[in-house]
């Protein structure tokens, strides 16, 4: 190094010029992974190459998008979920000529079991009382568990009223049938919810959005259809005619 003073070399470790006397500067000695700091820290750097502004940027990114997705479901809430394509559902169901007499259990695909037709006449030959306090109550999680064996019982679900919309003419089997959509929340995950399909034989008038309802009726099986973020969720399909809302 050289002396700033006068610009003399200095030679070897030594802390005054030789010519001026001057103070000199030596260089600070660089700090090692034994000194218990990482190259990477002192760069600023994660150990995963990510810096520390890119590494807050992300995980600030992963935080909002995982926000905006819970409050629109909490604002457009229940009703943004995914519902059943009742005219696709009302074609291949239009397609059975002669309704099956029990319920078929080695296929849970309500659009292909015939399921709904069973579990419709089974309804309009049962009181709603009758129907409510045959049923068991459950959850559609423990349902998706023992699917198979479920089919064809009746159960009781709960959740908040998403939607209601008249089924078409050809699902309306002896009866005035509308579709209640069901949001089941998972109270430890936000945004871990099912979609049930009440199959409702009545009058749904009473019924608002946002009623945290209690419904029986005999499980048909299954639909499948698409999430508010484009994927493929799987529904639970109930048939009945009796409800409770909770006051």
């Amino acid at each position: 190094m050289y002396c700033q003073q006068c610009g003399e070399e200095a030679v070897g470790d030594v802390k005054f010029c030789a010519q001026c006397g001057a103070a000199l500067n030596l260089p600070a000695p660089e700090k090692t992974a034994s000194s218990g700091k990482t190259e990477g820290v002192r760069s600023g750097k994660m150990s995963g190459g990510l810096s520390r502004q890119q590494a807050v940027f992300f995980w600030g990114m992963v935080v909002f998008v995982a926000l905006l997705a819970y409050h629109k479901m909490g604002k457009s809430g229940p009703s943004a979920s995914p519902t059943v394509d009742l005219s696709k559902l009302a074609a291949s169901v239009g397609a059975i000529s002669k309704p099956a007499d029990s319920f078929k259990t080695d296929d849970a695909a309500i659009e292909t079991n015939g399921n709904l037709l069973v579990a419709m006449n089974k309804i309009n030959s049962m009181p709603p009382e009758a129907v409510w306090q045959s049923a068991t109550k459950t959850s559609a999680t423990k349902l998706k568990k023992n699917l198979y064996s479920s089919i064809g019982k009746a159960w009781k679900l709960s959740g908040t009223l998403s939607q209601v919309q008249e089924a078409p003419p050809n699902l309306s089997h002896k009866g005035h049938w509308s579709e209640v959509l069901i949001i089941e929340s998972n109270p430890n995950a936000p945004l871990d919810f099912t979609t049930i399909s009440f199959f409702y034989n009545g009058d749904t008038t009473s019924l608002n959005v946002g009623d945290e309802i209690v419904v029986a009726g005999f499980l048909a099986g299954t639909y499948t259809t698409m999430n508010m973020m484009g994927g493929v969720v799987q529904g639970m399909s109930i048939v009945g005619n009796s409800f409770r809302v909770a006051k």
